[in-house]
């Protein structure tokens, strides 16, 4: 994981991205579809458990709230620390954990762009306001 200011990517725009990486690495995905976009991001904020990247990373229901609770809390600092208005989301991992991020993510940035894996590369999916 980077620092929580995240790694500077073009350093200007109202745009972040963030990747959370639960059952195998998105790094290298995330990183080529930002290479390839016209629209500037400004930052790039990677995420992941301190343990094997795995099916089997969220071994308990209390490892999923710590999870979406600590996505919550880095990413609010994250959208913060850039003044951005848009964020790109991206996740790989377990719909359990993609539900509890979700549903703890009100009022984390004015525009979320959740992205979608489409094998390969992403694109967007839907837009939560």
């Amino acid at each position: 994981m980077n620092s929580p200011e995240g790694e500077i990517l073009d350093g200007q725009g109202s745009t972040v991205a963030v990747g959370i990486s639960i059952t195998g690495s998105l790094e290298d995905d995330v990183r080529t579809y930002l290479t390839q976009r016209t629209e500037k991001v400004a930052a790039l904020l990677l995420l992941r458990p301190n343990r094997e990247l795995s099916k089997d990373c969220l071994g308990k229901n209390g490892d999923v709230v710590a999870l979406a609770d600590g996505v919550k809390m880095a990413v609010r600092s994250f959208v913060k620390n850039w003044r951005a208005t848009r964020l790109l989301l991206f996740y790989f991992g377990p719909l359990s954990g993609a539900c509890f991020i979700g549903h703890r993510l009100n009022a984390v940035c004015r525009e979320i762009q959740i992205m979608e894996d489409q094998q390969p590369g992403y694109a967007p999916s839907f837009l939560l306001k």
